[in-house]
């Protein structure tokens, strides 16, 4: 397994879909998703070669992944955002998966844009870590 000194920061891009969510799209090489069989279009991490977290709070996000390749190596990648530019609605916020992407849908606790505050400083408002 990696060592946590070892640990990358995924790419993240970020954006308004609308005044009420927001769209996080976090990129991670190497994520392999696979088909649910019951709800048709939906994916999940394969977790024989990847294991997917994504934690929630009404201001902050974190991700993290281990992603195994062929030889059995771990990398691990690692996004905190420790202050979104607004408060979520976490238990309406949703996460679906894709080839190498983790896509979080956020829900704005109140209408409000974003896209100054991402132009200025990206999704994290607060980056202390």
């Amino acid at each position: 397994m990696a060592d946590d000194d070892q640990t990358r920061t995924p790419t993240v891009v970020a954006k308004d879909k609308d005044l009420s969510t927001a769209e996080v799209q976090v990129l991670i090489p190497g994520l392999q998703v696979k088909k649910t069989m019951l709800l048709v279009g939906s994916k999940k991490p394969k977790e024989d070669v990847c294991t997917v977290d994504v934690k929630l709070e009404e201001s902050s996000l974190e991700v993290t992944a281990d992603i195994k390749d062929k030889k059995g190596k771990v990398t691990k990648y690692r996004y905190k955002a420790n202050k979104l530019p607004s408060i979520i609605d976490k238990e309406a916020c949703s996460v679906s998966y894709e080839k190498e992407k983790v896509i979080i849908s956020l829900k704005k606790q109140e209408e409000y844009s974003w896209d100054v505050a991402l132009s200025k400083s990206g999704l994290d408002q607060d980056p202390i870590d």
